[in-house]
């Protein structure tokens, strides 16, 4: 059963992010966790919404990495993929997989908010949003035949709401006021083991994915990682790197980007401390440093509407697609 979350608070604004296709496989995991439902006041003031993103392959990697990212506002929706490497021992291309199910979400959305289908899904997502990108993964599952299997996070924001869905160990993070307003669980079998999805029968249904409907307001920043980031930077820092890129002016691209660099940083360290270290030590294995690995991530600020301003559509209203390769998650 999939776990359905929704957090809204009393005058809160809702951003709305582009989308985003990524690499092999989709990890899939039914986690049962209760959260509180509070009855929110729409806000009355609407936001406008900037997106960047940043793929940074593993160093070692000469094919560019099994990461996959895409970013499309015209449809306010971004989102984050992360192949699993270990079908490269079997001599598949463990990038593909999640390369074709990220083009495949795209098209079902695009399907879906801009083609026929758009009436009957502005109508579907005021009542129940993360009903629809659940919709969008099932439909990109079944669309795509290639071996591989992958963990995908999809974030899309309509008018006050941010719904998500998420599978696996990628997912997303909320920045307020320089401390985390909220961050999505990871979904794991057991340590270094996330949940996928993926066209064989060794993988878990897209239908586990944990949904999420989160309010954002203005000054907010948000981000959808893998993995890659998130096993070698603790929130702490995340936020100060980001409070710290805000204020010098940064724009979202350069702030994915600076948050990559940091990741990859300390993934390349055998000695500092790190997220992913905490992790397997508290498993019960010996472990220090980092765990250097593709990193990909999308960053939007979110921001009150200046009503005078008008912004062109041109590039931007279209969608960005674009991989880098990830290391297979495994135990120790």
């Amino acid at each position: 059963m999939r776990a359905v979350t929704t957090f809204l608070r009393h005058n809160s604004a809702y951003s709305v992010i582009g989308c985003t296709s990524a690499t092999a496989g989709v990890l899939g995991v039914s986690y049962k966790r209760a959260f509180s439902t509070v009855v929110a006041e729409k806000a009355r003031e609407a936001l406008r919404f900037e997106h960047g993103k940043a793929s940074l392959p593993h160093p070692d990697k000469k094919n560019g990495g099994e990461d996959a990212v895409l970013v499309d506002p015209q449809i306010e929706l971004v989102g984050v993929a992360d192949g699993v490497g270990g079908w490269s021992s079997r001599g598949i291309d463990a990038g593909r997989y999640a390369r074709h199910l990220m083009v495949n979400i795209c098209k079902a959305a695009r399907s879906i908010f801009l083609g026929e289908q758009k009436e009957a899904a502005q109508k579907e997502s005021q009542a129940k949003g993360f009903s629809l990108l659940m919709k969008i993964l099932v439909s990109a599952h079944r669309e795509t035949k290639d071996l591989g299997s992958t963990t995908v996070c999809l974030v899309r924001f309509q008018e006050e709401t941010l719904t998500a869905v998420n599978i696996g160990d990628s997912g997303f993070v909320i920045v307020r006021d320089g401390k985390i307003a909220f961050k999505s669980p990871s979904q794991q079998h057991a340590f270094n083991f996330p949940y996928q999805i993926g066209w064989s029968g060794e993988n878990d249904a897209p239908s586990l994915a944990d949904t999420y409907e989160v309010p954002v307001k203005a000054g907010d920043t948000v981000i959808v990682a893998t993995d890659g980031l998130f096993d070698n930077i603790f929130d702490f820092e995340l936020c100060n790197v980001v409070e710290k890129g805000k204020k010098d002016d940064l724009t979202p691209d350069q702030l994915a980007r600076s948050l990559g660099i940091f990741a990859q940083n300390r993934g390349k360290s055998t000695v500092a401390s790190s997220p992913f270290a905490s992790a397997a030590i508290r498993a019960g294995y010996f472990y220090s440093g980092g765990k250097l690995d593709d990193t990909t991530l999308t960053v939007t600020f979110v921001s009150e509407r200046d009503p005078e301003r008008v912004i062109p559509l041109g590039k931007s209203a279209h969608p960005d697609v674009s991989s880098t390769v990830l290391k297979r998650r495994s135990r120790l």
